[in-house]
């Protein structure tokens, strides 16, 4: 299937759980959400994230997902963006795991599609990720290929900020694309960062990973 974009939101302590229902809110119409959702269970042995049982989500779609996400109901859903230059369709899967143990929202979608889109969807597509981030009250988003599946796990927040537990001896930095910090924040622990761009008028600051 080839590789995969993986971006996490992720809070801080002062936000505590990320928004799943203003994110879903703030969704543009043209963007087609997927009429069933799957449940996500945590895997009590190992910690891992695993989909459970589908719900239909009927005919108002995206009213019923934020109903179901407003009783802090877990669900994986999956939307479907058309850039109409290129002629591609690209599917982004939406995993809502705010009230789990490693709380966050994670986005997934392919590299090989992406790269078809056109330059202007791409840039907007970052600054809609960029502002979903803000929407939900994310304190850190980080953005990469083929991050492992207990990359949450390997999160977690300190009294100074966000902490990547790097004992495993895996190598993250290469495979982190970039980095959105919410102002007034630090960079995590456990990787180099470097300052890249300053989000004027906005609420983040750019990172990339130095490996």
């Amino acid at each position: 299937m080839g590789a995969w974009y993986k971006l996490y939101f992720f809070p801080d302590e002062f936000y505590g759980l990320l928004n799943a229902v203003e994110f879903v809110k703030a969704l543009d119409p043209k963007i087609s959400t997927s009429r069933c959702a799957r449940m996500l269970v945590e895997d009590a042995e190992s910690g891992l994230i695993l989909p459970g049982g589908e719900v239909e989500l009927g005919v108002l779609v995206r009213q019923n997902l934020i109903d179901r996400l407003g009783k802090k109901e877990q669900l994986e859903v999956e939307l479907c963006m058309v850039d109409t230059s290129a002629r591609v369709s690209l599917t982004v899967g939406v995993s809502f795991a705010t009230a789990l143990k490693y709380g966050h929202i994670m986005l997934g979608w392919q590299c090989s599609i992406f790269r078809q889109c056109s330059v202007v969807f791409q840039d907007r597509f970052w600054n809609a990720m960029r502002g979903f981030a803000d929407t939900c009250r994310s304190g850190y988003a980080i953005c990469g290929i083929e991050l492992p599946d207990d990359f949450h796990m390997r999160v977690s927040v300190d009294d100074k900020g966000l902490v990547i537990d790097t004992s495993y001896g895996w190598q993250y930095g290469h495979r982190i694309e970039k980095a959105w910090i919410r102002k007034g924040l630090q960079p995590p622990d456990g990787l180099e960062w470097c300052k890249l761009e300053e989000d004027n008028g906005g609420n983040f600051d750019t990172y990339k990973a130095i490996v």
